[in-house]
């Protein structure tokens, strides 16, 4: 599906929205990445970190394993004063 964007007449392609890595390691990486930024209180990276995970691979995943990350994000976002990601 191609996204476009018109500006002053013109259609412009969206940017193409990148698929998040849903790999076993990527996932981990991204996981310990994001407990980083959070022990560092860089919400803002911790979210940027697990948000594509959590939106991207849910299909990929187990139940369990996309509940532990979907906790990962919410704690980041309350932590970072925003109590959903509709506030972003």
């Amino acid at each position: 599906m191609l996204g476009l964007v018109w500006l002053g007449g013109v259609a412009h392609a969206a940017p193409k929205a990148t698929k998040a890595d849903c790999s076993k390691p990527a996932v981990r990486k991204a996981r310990a990445e994001a407990d980083k930024a959070v022990r560092a209180k860089e919400y803002p990276k911790a979210i940027a970190l697990l948000e594509p995970v959590v939106r991207g691979c849910e299909t990929e995943m187990s139940p369990t394993e996309h509940a532990w990350l979907a906790g990962d994000l919410a704690v980041a976002y309350d932590r970072n004063g925003q109590y959903s990601s509709a506030n972003s």
